[in-house]
């Protein structure tokens, strides 16, 4: 599978090395140096897309590109700096547009139970698979991109 090149434009773009030593905290990662690994995750089918303001990193999508759907592996913001309208959200929309330009089927992500009530608020149905991940028991969440 050939890699996809994403056009983005600015809050938008692609992970870079130049971002490794920017902090980042949330409540999974309290060090703030998750960045560090991320420039060379954004390979291959993966993708990883910032939010960035002011030179700040909000937020980070990784997804995967399965050719008829992404799969997102994890959505992170930045809880150092506030966001308003939350900048993993923004990522998240983001992703949505570019499938349906794309002619994608599908969103897909598993998320944690405490999150599940956001996703379904984003339009994602609750598969009732789950699966037990590195942060506890987790759904699978799947968002249609071709019906409105």
């Amino acid at each position: 599978m050939t890699r996809k090149n994403f056009t983005l434009t600015s809050p938008y773009r692609e992970i870079t090395s130049a971002d490794e030593t920017k902090q980042f905290t949330n409540e999974l990662f309290p060090q703030g140096n998750v960045l560090a690994d991320l420039a060379t995750m954004n390979i291959g089918h993966r993708h990883v897309f910032v939010y960035e303001q002011n030179n700040e990193i909000l937020a980070f999508l990784i997804f995967d590109d399965h050719n008829t759907y992404f799969h997102i592996e994890f959505v992170a913001v930045n809880r150092l700096i506030p966001s308003g309208l939350s900048a993993g959200t923004k990522l998240i929309l983001l992703l949505e547009e570019l499938g349906r330009n794309l002619k994608y089927d599908n969103i897909e992500l598993y998320s944690l139970e405490q999150k599940i009530s956001y996703y379904e608020a984003l339009g994602f149905d609750d598969t009732r698979i789950t699966e037990i991940g590195n942060y506890g028991k987790m759904s699978k969440m799947v968002k249609s991109l071709t019906s409105w």
